[in-house]
């Protein structure tokens, strides 16, 4: 009897699998390719209970077309794919490879590849923010703690969203969930670009005093010693003074993605 329900098992999966390859097999540039695929929050009422066997045919379906654009008709996309145009995309948003993104990681909640690799080609190759953000932020609480994705999400605040008090956050997370020391350093800066050279201080002090073996204390210290400036002369100008580089420099609303030790 069990034998016999492991096959029908077996044999419902491949029939899903297949299914979900039919209806998916199509080009995505056809007009009809989100109706093709299901909501993700019915999708699992109709895996049986495989709901990663499916997860992993959808991810295979999309990393043939993961650069796809929805903002190009047919013959731009042929263009693009016989090297004659730019394949860089722009003015998508939640497009059709961030809602198989979203599919297979309601399926497979833990499924890491597809919000490290998932969000960060939506964000780069799609140019889809919106869709970035929301499968990093999905991934920070179905893989907490995980220092590259924390740190992968930064940057993408930073870089694409413009939200530097975020990437600050998620560069002292990224250090305290094992991320290199000088990400410290780094949550620090943007903090204190941000306005926020108290809580700056906070994140270094605390790093400081948490680094047994003092491999990043001088780089630590020095940027707390920059930090302390910062909040000597907010002091004497009043708190509405707007915080810069520690120059004392205005800084743009996107700086330069500051690197190790800067």
């Amino acid at each position: 009897m069990s034998v016999a329900r492991e096959n029908l098992g077996v044999a419902t999966a491949l029939f899903l699998s297949a299914l979900v390859i039919w209806l998916t097999s199509r080009e995505p540039t056809a007009p009809s390719h989100k109706a093709l695929l299901l909501a993700p929050a019915h999708l699992k009422q109709f895996t049986l209970g495989y709901n990663e066997v499916v997860a992993d045919v959808f991810w295979l379906r999309l990393i043939q077309d993961f650069d796809h654009c929805d903002a190009r008709n047919e013959a731009e996309q042929e263009l693009v794919d016989r090297g004659k145009a730019s394949n860089h995309c722009r003015g998508v948003s939640l497009g059709w490879s961030y809602h198989m993104i979203e599919a297979v990681t309601e399926m497979a909640p833990k499924m890491r590849i597809a919000y490290f690799l998932g969000a960060t080609v939506l964000g780069v190759v799609i140019d889809d923010a919106e869709g970035a953000k929301r499968i990093f932020d999905k991934g920070l609480i179905h893989i907490p703690h995980d220092w590259q994705l924390e740190y992968n999400a930064a940057y993408h605040y930073m870089a694409q969203i413009h939200d530097n008090a975020r990437a600050g956050d998620l560069l002292a997370a990224a250090a305290r969930d094992g991320g290199p020391g000088w990400l410290y350093s780094l949550a620090a800066r943007l903090k204190t670009e941000t306005g926020q050279a108290e809580f700056a201080e906070k994140i270094l002090e605390d790093a400081i005093a948490s680094d047994t073996e003092a491999r990043w204390i001088p780089t630590l210290q020095e940027r707390l010693k920059k930090v302390k400036e910062v909040l000597a002369r907010t002091s004497t100008s009043g708190p509405t003074a707007k915080v810069g580089d520690e120059s004392g420099k205005s800084s743009s609303s996107t700086p330069q993605v500051p690197m190790k030790g800067d």
